[in-house]
């Protein structure tokens, strides 16, 4: 059993609806909804800092959810367990560097251009009416974490979302990476369109004839909307790229 697998047994079993696993993924652990949608679909194991903080939310045992060893419900909850998981924590974790400009590059780092001119809309936005033009601002990935995810650097690009319609799993403020070598639609999944020259990100589906249907996470105020293959090319609609992370800081 994968380790996705075991987190999703442990939930279950603690009553969560299988429609709100991934959502109480993303809470307990303090990350982003797409971060907890990424870690399903990829079926990577997630660092023992996240594994912990869901063993202690649930009262589990962090070490069958990591590993299958021992039994789900007997916590292992001594001091004893949890000084000897702090050095785990340390080295999984490593200390947080901080950088800038002058940094040298690592071997298994490249630099992502980040167009803070340029705001994806999550409610009304704002317009960009030539497109992404050349910004000095510039965002570290790990180039293992890209293949990981079938992204090419040069396909990469991040922008900054704006609006309330993607919240709460995207705030007012958050960055999102987008692939623009992956820009066919496939049902559910985050895109950035261009709509008539105003940037937005959706959640997009394909409809019969060549439609498209854009939902917004926060779809009470901000209701699906429907476009016909017509009604695409009059209001010129188009798929930038397919968004592949983003980073969310919490006001």
């Amino acid at each position: 059993m994968r380790q996705i697998d075991r987190i999703h047994k442990l939930l279950i079993d603690r009553g969560i609806p299988k429609r709100k696993i991934r959502g109480t993924i993303a809470s307990v652990c303090g990350i982003t909804y797409e971060a907890a949608r990424q870690w399903e679909e990829t079926k990577n194991d997630i660092s023992l800092y996240h594994i912990y903080k869901l063993a202690e939310h649930f009262k589990s045992n962090w070490q069958w959810l990591a590993h299958g060893i021992g039994d789900m419900n007997q916590p292992q909850e001594t001091k004893a367990m949890i000084d000897g998981l702090m050095p785990l924590l340390a080295n999984n974790y490593h200390q947080m560097k901080t950088w800038d400009g002058s940094t040298p590059i690592d071997d298994d780092e490249t630099e992502i251009d980040f167009y803070k001119n340029v705001e994806g809309s999550a409610g009304r936005g704002q317009i960009a009416e030539e497109g992404p033009t050349y910004s000095p601002y510039k965002l570290r990935f790990s180039k293992s974490t890209l293949r990981r995810m079938n992204v090419q650097p040069e396909n990469a690009n991040c922008i900054t979302v704006h609006g309330n319609s993607m919240e709460p799993q995207l705030p007012d403020g958050s960055t999102v990476g987008i692939n623009l070598g992956d820009n066919a639609v496939r049902d559910g999944k985050l895109y950035a369109i261009n709509h008539d020259g105003l940037v937005r990100i959706k959640v997009l589906y394909n409809l019969p004839g060549g439609g498209l249907r854009l939902h917004s996470y926060n779809s009470e105020e901000h209701p699906d909307e429907k476009y016909s293959l017509d009604e695409i090319k009059e209001q010129n609609i188009q798929i930038i790229g397919r968004v592949f992370w983003s980073s969310v800081l919490y006001h």
